[in-house]
Parts: structure tokens; C-alpha cells; sequence
């Protein structure tokens, strides 16, 4: 341990505070001038500067709260454990925290870097049958290190720094996003009411083939076996939703291959995820391993009538209009819906000029994604430096 740096414990440093509930029914209680924050409040955000409900003074009384000041570290301890913010003004919780006011000792930016950085740590002190929670008296007893404040001070710029400069690229991210998406409808408008009045056409006749997954026993998990030069990669939905085709580990026989072959991928393909998380779209690259996909994918191979990137526009558009059924986990329900609907098809030339547009956004964004993994390595290993 660095000169000067000492391991205390939160309760040593910090007073603990909790919260509790005011009578829900009471009308009296609520609606009042005072802010009352509850876990759902914290959003990701460092700071914190209202809250969704407020409460009155007499709420405040028949709870018997305590003010949190301006700079508490709020805690969340059960449902979920570990989400953390500062105050910037006063306010009151309710009882899903275990709230932190920091002494002479502890800069309370500091002390919000560390409980960020030991959220598997926090999970891992939380107990309860229903749902876990961690005590008052829990959280007095983490050991927290501590340096020299003017230390502290040096630490919470860096940090805070290196995450401004990931939220703002972040946040370019979503303006190019943002960017293309307006250039799509600037050229064409909607494509499911067709307002431009362009050619209509249905997904199908856009398609050489649209193949849902196999369904039942055609593909059960028994009949995996160990990847070998011989074997056939299985595609899940987690390949389309995050956007990966080295993801998974689930791959079958030549044999078995050959009775499901109908259902194989090639490059280009484009897969999106049909159950639960509905619609996320996936372009396979040429580099990737030979394989089929599950029931939980379709499979688009487009012809030569339509641009790839306009149909990757036009589907992620459509994505509220799809035809899904299901309790809990949705499912599209019927890939001839799909075949069936109809679009407005611009002139391939257009739909041209519009790719050139978006792979130049691409590209931008290729730059950007670099730049940010780079930043957020540089932050993990800072915060592994400094608290790992």
C-alpha cells in the first residue's frame, strides 16, 4: 500500500443512512415540495437532482426520514444492490438504500468511484430468500482504502475525465445514428406508408430466400458435439444482438449438417432474432465459420432489386409493426406475414446513393468505436489500478 494510504471502514468514514416509505394511500404524504428517491431513480448518472415522487412534511414525519444533504453517495442495497449516485441537492429514500455521508476523510466522488468499480462485491455481501439485500451494519464494515484527500482529489479528475470523454463518444455514436436515420427518411419517407409514392413491393420478392431456424426435434441439444475441422457452427440469437459471429459454442456434425442443410448461412446472409428480443439484425460476415441457424433465427438472403443497406433501414423501421405473438417471451409469429408486407421500393440507383452515404457514416463510426474501446481500456485498468 501506497505511503500515506490507509484501509478503513465505511463506518468509520462515512455515517450510513436509510430511508423507509410513507404510507402509500395516504394522500397527505405525497405530492409534496421534498424530493424521495427510490432505486428506479438512479439511471447511470453520477449525479442525481430530482426524483419521480416527492413527499410532503408530513410524510416526512409519520416515516421519521433523515434528510440526505447535498453530496450523499446514495446506495442502492436491495432490487438492485450496487446502483450508485450523488445528491445534488437535499432529499429523502425510501428503504432500498444504504446511503453514504462522507466525513472530513472521504471526498464523496471518490467514495462513488469505488462502489462503482465493487458491484459483484456488493452482490456478493447480500442475503434474503425472496430477494437480497445488504444491512446497515454490512455496509459499515467494507473495507474501503484511503489516500490523502489531496490524492482522492487527483484520482476522482482522472477518472471523471476518462468517463466524460467515453459518454461523449458515446453520444457521437447516436448522432451519426441519429444522422442516418434522417437521411433515410429525407430520401424516402416512410416505407411502410409509402408516402413518396415509390414502387411497392413485398419482402419476399425482394428475397431468394427467408428461412425460419427448425423447430422441435429437428435440433436438440443432445445432438451438439465438440468443435473439430468436420463440424458445422449452430448461429443463436445472441450473434444477431450483439452483432458477432464469433460468439457460441454450439456446433454439430456433418451428418447432422447435411439432413439441415436448408437452414446453413453464407456471407451477406442477414439473421435476425425472432424470440424475446425481436428484430435485431445481424449481416453475416465472410469470414465467418460455415454453419445454420436455430429456431430462434430467420434468415434473409436478398436479390439483386434490393440495396442491402436500405433493407437493413427498412426492416429496423418495421420492427414495431411485426406480426409477434407469445406470453412473456414474444415470437414472430408467422414468417408468411413477413413474406407478405408490403414496402415502397425506390429506384436501385437511389437506394445506391444512399449506401455510399451510410458507409461513409460507417466509417465514421469505425473511428469513433476504436477511440472509445481505447479510452475504456485506459478507465478499466485505472479503476483495477486504483481499487481492484
Amino acid at each position: 500500500m501506497k505511503q500515506g494510504w490507509e484501509i478503513k471502514k465505511l463506518g468509520e468514514v462515512c455515517e450510513i443512512v436509510g430511508g423507509s416509505t410513507p404510507k402509500t394511500k395516504e394522500p397527505t404524504y405525497w405530492n409534496g415540495e421534498y424530493y424521495w428517491a427510490t432505486p428506479a431513480d438512479l439511471n447511470g448518472s453520477k449525479y442525481i437532482s430530482s426524483t419521480m415522487r416527492t413527499i410532503t412534511d408530513a410524510g416526512i414525519r409519520s416515516a421519521h426520514l433523515q434528510l440526505l444533504p447535498i453530496g450523499t453517495v446514495l446506495l442502492s442495497s436491495r432490487a438492485p444492490i450496487g446502483k450508485v449516485a450523488i445528491t445534488t441537492v437535499p432529499m429523502y429514500c425510501n428503504q432500498g438504500f444504504k446511503n453514504l455521508i462522507c466525513g472530513n476523510t472521504l471526498k464523496n466522488g471518490y467514495a462513488y468511484w469505488f462502489l462503482s468499480y465493487n458491484t459483484d462485491y456488493l452482490n456478493s455481501l447480500g442475503t434474503g430468500a425472496t430477494f437480497k439485500e445488504i444491512s446497515k451494519k454490512v455496509v459499515e464494515q467494507i473495507p474501503i482504502t484511503i489516500p490523502p484527500l489531496s490524492e482522492q482529489e487527483r484520482i476522482v479528475a482522472e477518472l471523471d475525465l476518462l468517463s466524460d470523454v467515453i459518454a461523449k463518444k458515446r453520444e457521437q455514436l447516436k448522432q451519426l445514428d441519429t444522422l442516418a436515420q434522417s437521411i433515410f427518411y429525407d430520401m424516402f419517407g416512410d416505407p411502410i406508408t409509402n408516402e413518396k409514392g415509390w414502387e411497392t413491393s413485398t419482402i419476399e420478392n425482394v428475397c431468394s430466400s427467408i428461412i425460419r431456424g427448425p423447430f422441435g426435434s429437428a435440433l436438440k441439444k443432445e445432438f451438439f458435439v465438440d468443435k473439430s475441422d468436420s463440424t458445422y457452427k449452430v448461429y443463436e440469437q445472441k450473434n444477431a444482438i450483439n452483432k458477432n459471429a464469433l460468439i457460441g459454442t454450439y456446433y454439430i456434425s456433418k451428418e447432422m449438417y447435411k439432413s439441415l442443410s436448408r437452414f446453413e448461412i453464407f456471407p451477406n446472409d442477414i439473421i435476425m432474432s425472432c424470440s424475446g428480443t425481436i428484430g435485431e439484425l445481424f449481416v453475416i460476415p465472410f469470414d465467418a465459420e460455415r454453419g445454420i441457424i436455430n429456431q430462434a433465427l430467420l434468415k434473409f438472403t436478398l436479390n439483386k432489386k434490393i440495396e442491402q443497406n436500405y433493407f437493413l433501414f427498412m426492416i429496423n423501421l418495421m420492427k414495431s409493426k411485426m406480426d409477434v405473438k407469445g406470453c412473456g417471451i414474444q415470437n414472430i409469429g408467422s414468417v408468411k406475414y413477413i413474406k407478405a408486407t408490403m414496402f415502397g421500393l425506390p429506384p436501385l440507383a437511389l437506394q445506391q446513393q444512399f449506401a455510399s452515404k451510410i458507409e461513409a457514416i460507417e466509417k465514421q463510426k469505425e473511428l469513433i468505436k476504436q477511440s472509445l474501446s481505447e479510452v475504456q481500456q485506459l478507465f478499466d485498468s485505472r479503476m483495477d489500478y486504483y481499487f481492484g
